[in-house]
């Protein structure tokens, strides 16, 4: 699938920096960006194609979830474990909108993404403040949907045929908080052509194109901050924590410890204040999820 010949993914250019990767479904809603980010083409194969920039890359997978979840797996695999680590992938585009007084073109981050065929449903993680209005909820769709039904408008605000596709397939290659779904209202489940989406795209892309060129806080290791880990990761086993809220207390005290350039967690705690060991496995979460709400940037 990728070119033989040229290996973008170990050049010394590209090695040491964190990556930017952004998915869009269909090129009409990529082309204002790739214009910007004066992207090349690098790969092409059906629908699917890969544009390379002097950050990241931008791919464009073909409508549908099946397509996405496909074009990111393909791509991501490539890309070596450390670069997934400190890479962000966006999926952006367009989305239908079930209440036609949600403005046309208006901009959402979102925070839960439900798939139609299954019912599943997947949380984005926002470490950093995000302000509430600009996050909503997404239904993906297994078909084009053109016309309303209060069963489906219940479950989201928005519609599209891709994020919850995108999010499963780049979860398995990127750290949580490092994935977003991103989406403009295009459509109230009316079809609309190519000019109207780029029309929109065209309105989000400097202020979205702005905000991933923000360095990732949390990308420096030193022996103390490794030392700190490690003495993180000792108590959270001693509380009795499961593996995965291990990782997650070891990735969040990385997180805010570089963000707030070494400084301590707000009212000076580094860790929740808990007995020596919670017995209760609903308490230990409880806590652990109030810890982690003190948290938000």
């Amino acid at each position: 699938m990728f070119q033989k010949k040229r290996n973008v993914f170990n050049r010394d250019g590209f090695r040491n920096r964190e990556a930017v990767i952004l998915v869009f479904a269909l090129l009409a809603e990529a082309k204002p960006f790739l214009r910007r980010l004066s992207a090349k083409g690098i790969h092409s194969q059906g629908n699917q194609r890969i544009f390379e920039f002097s950050g990241g890359f931008v791919l464009v997978t073909g409508v549908g979830k099946i397509a996405s979840a496909i074009g990111v797996t393909a791509f991501s695999a490539k890309l070596a474990l450390e670069k997934r680590q400190t890479s962000r992938i966006w999926n952006l585009g367009s989305s239908g909108a079930f209440d036609r007084n949600r403005e046309m073109g208006r901009f959402h981050w979102i925070h839960k993404v439900t798939d139609q065929g299954s019912g599943q449903e997947e949380f984005p993680s926002f470490l950093e403040k995000i302000q509430p209005d600009m996050e909503t909820s997404l239904l993906t769709l297994d078909s084009p949907l053109y016309s309303a039904t209060s069963s489906l408008a219940s479950i989201a605000q928005l519609v599209d045929m891709e994020g919850f596709g995108f999010f499963k397939a780049a979860n398995l290659y990127f750290p949580t908080e490092n994935i977003r779904i991103g989406k403009w209202v295009s459509d109230y489940l009316e079809p609309c052509s190519a000019e109207h989406l780029t029309n929109l795209a065209e309105l989000h892309a400097d202020s979205l194109l702005e905000q991933i060129s923000v360095p990732l806080p949390y990308l420096s290791e030193t022996e103390d901050l490794n030392v700190l880990l490690g003495e993180q990761e000792k108590l959270a086993e001693e509380l009795g924590y499961t593996t995965s809220m291990i990782w997650e207390v070891k990735h969040y005290v990385r997180f805010y410890l570089n963000a707030k350039n070494n400084a301590l967690f707000p009212n000076n705690k580094n860790f929740p204040p808990l007995p020596n060991r919670v017995k209760d496995k609903l308490e230990r979460k409880k806590l652990h999820e109030a810890w982690k709400a003190e948290l938000v940037l």
